[in-house]
């Protein structure tokens, strides 16, 4: 990389406080003034679009080792102390509430068909 020695420079000030999220200790995370362990693809449930617009749900097939989590989970456990507990402005309605997208229905089109072992291509 050609700012390599510029970008370790600035990520190894003391006046800047370094969070890192990641499924292994980086060049990035060693300088981190914290880590949170990320659980890999296998280690969590979800979904993955290809670059052809293809939805993928991936099921967890084995438990995250140590302290890793899915991203998910750590977002809501940091979400408190982050943005204050009883801030509400903003916020995303819970799973199952009125929001973006209607019952059994996802993003554009992806809806129950995204099941198991089948993919569905988004629509433009």
């Amino acid at each position: 990389m050609p700012e390599l020695d510029r970008m370790r420079s600035i990520l190894s000030q003391d006046r800047l406080f370094l969070v890192v999220q990641d499924i292994f200790l980086s060049e990035t995370a060693q300088l981190a003034d914290v880590v949170l362990p990320a659980a890999t693809w296998g280690e969590k449930a979800g979904t993955f679009t290809n670059a052809d617009r293809t939805v993928h749900l991936s099921e967890k097939a084995v438990d995250p080792p140590g302290e890793a989590r899915p991203d998910l989970d750590i977002f809501h456990r940091l979400r408190p102390t982050a943005w204050g507990a009883g801030r509400t402005k903003g916020r995303a309605p819970p799973a199952g509430e009125s929001g973006s997208h209607p019952p059994g229905g996802g993003p554009r089109g992806v809806g129950k068909e995204c099941s198991r072992g089948a993919a569905v291509r988004l629509r433009r």
